[in-house]
């Protein structure tokens, strides 16, 4: 089925002040877009609050097939779907989200935003909180996908893989954003970053997230560019647990003008290396804490990370 609530193909509808909500999308195959439902559409959408929905994917609302809908001022809570719990963006979609509240939603995959195969999104000073993924994604899955996440505060958010933001291949752009009090089972707290995705992550505060291994950032078979960032507090636990602000697993980031404090691990309370060779410029690392070894930095394993100006104090 298609659209719960509405329906909108090759239209460009406005829709202002109104409730959508307890709406179900269902089909003997997928349902598409509990609340919402856009096909090669360009709505408007504002002042909304879309809640209570469900659907396979996108229980708020449902992008694809070049569908450019702007959205603003709306709140999507409690929606729920396999993928996307609140949004669901697929297939040469440019979306435009501002100034929405996007909370406690449910999904397998992208528990409040999936973004997936060549499709981009603004999302500009928003607040992703409360949403949670089975399996990745708890705040938002990018997945081959290139969005722009501008101005946000993502918070309290919870995953198997990247409780705030998963990323997936290409290269989505995060900037000016808080990340802070997310949780993931696996790794990847605040982010997760896989299979040669390469976010720029720049002028973000990445602060108090929990995994079992990277609780701010992990970096797996990926190479993200961070800039002038805050990593700070961050936390991983289970046995042998590692790098507490940062895991980078079989790649080469970079890393600039960042600051690593407070955060803790078993093994590399601040920065973990495994068979990696990062470049890390101008950074400060202090105050961190290993519990068994390597408040600092560990690096293992045939890494051979660079370090040039940066500081590293108790």
């Amino acid at each position: 089925g298609y659209g719960g609530g509405i329906l909108i193909t090759a239209s460009s509808p406005t829709i202002t002040n109104c409730t959508i909500s307890g709406n179900s999308a269902e089909g003997s195959l997928r349902g598409y877009g509990g609340g919402i439902a856009c096909y090669h559409a360009s709505p408007t959408i504002n002042g909304c609050t879309i809640s209570g929905n469900s659907a396979d994917r996108g229980g708020g609302i449902h992008c694809r097939l070049d569908s450019n809908p702007t959205i603003n001022d709306c709140i999507f809570s409690e929606n729920s779907a396999e993928d996307g719990g609140g949004i669901y963006i697929y297939s040469y979609c440019n979306t435009t989200i501002s100034n929405c509240t996007i909370s406690e939603n449910l999904a397998e995959d992208g528990g409040g935003i999936y973004c997936r195969t060549y499709s981009s999104f603004t999302i500009s000073d928003c607040t992703i909180s409360a949403n949670s993924a089975n399996s990745n994604g708890g705040g938002i899955e990018c997945y081959y996908s290139t969005p722009t996440i501008s101005g946000c505060t993502i918070i309290g958010n919870s995953a198997n893989r990247g409780g705030g933001i998963r990323c997936w291949g290409y290269s989505p752009t995060i900037n000016s954003c808080t990340i802070n009090g997310n949780t993931a089972e696996d790794g990847g707290g605040g982010i997760y970053c896989e299979s040669g995705a390469g976010p720029l992550v720049d002028d973000c505060i990445i602060s108090d997230n929990l995994a079992d291994n990277g609780g701010g950032v992990f970096c797996d078979q990926s190479d993200p560019t961070i800039i002038n960032s805050k990593i700070t507090g961050n936390s991983v636990e289970g046995e042998n647990s590692v790098g507490g602000g940062i895991y980078i697993y079989y790649c080469d980031p970079m890393i600039s003008g960042c600051t690593f404090s407070g955060n803790s691990a078993d093994k590399g309370g601040a920065i973990e290396c495994w068979v990696s060779n990062p470049t890390f410029s101008n950074c400060t690392i202090s105050g961190n804490v290993g519990h068994l070894y390597a408040g600092a930095i560990r690096c293992a394993t045939t890494s051979n990370p660079i370090f040039t100006n940066c500081t590293v104090t108790d």
